[in-house]
């Protein structure tokens, strides 16, 4: 994690560019891969001789924005939104006096919305919509989760 003069990433770091539109009016992400199906291999032997590597599985991506936000987003998307594949990139730089600290991007590649949920509640909230997407694969600073990855 990057402290720069005590300060650390917060939300206000990230810049998210979501099939090219820099939108500022998420409220919340989250995203996440995962490696699974590795199986030890034991032969003959009581004791595992090897494992196979299982595959990389790209978990869920999901985006709350504020309602203004989507509709900037279907509307940059146009008709058939939910069959568009684009690229989401989050950018994290913290800015420390006016000194730019280091940079980190992840590139969350080929995604595709599968959900969208809309949510209202009484108060001052501000009305905000929660959409989740798939991903096939997430370049975490540029670096690929396997050496063998051939969308990369």
């Amino acid at each position: 994690m990057a402290i720069i003069n005590g300060r650390a990433y917060d939300h206000s770091s990230h810049l998210i560019l979501v099939a090219g539109l820099p939108t500022t009016l998420i409220k919340e992400m989250s995203y996440a891969q995962a490696r699974d199906g590795e199986t030890m291999i034991h032969g003959t032997s009581r004791v595992p001789r090897g494992r196979t590597f299982g595959k990389i599985l790209p978990g869920d991506v999901s985006i709350q924005l504020y309602q203004s936000g989507w509709e900037d987003m279907r509307t940059l998307l146009g008709p058939g939104y939910m069959q568009r594949i684009f690229p989401i990139v989050v950018t994290r730089q913290t800015d420390v006096q006016g000194v730019p600290g280091p940079t980190h991007t992840d590139i969350l590649k080929d995604c595709q919305i599968k959900n969208v949920e809309h949510s209202t509640s009484e108060g001052g909230d501000a009305t905000v919509t929660t959409i989740t997407l798939s991903c096939m694969l997430i370049l975490e600073d540029g670096v690929p989760p396997t050496l063998d990855n051939p969308l990369f």
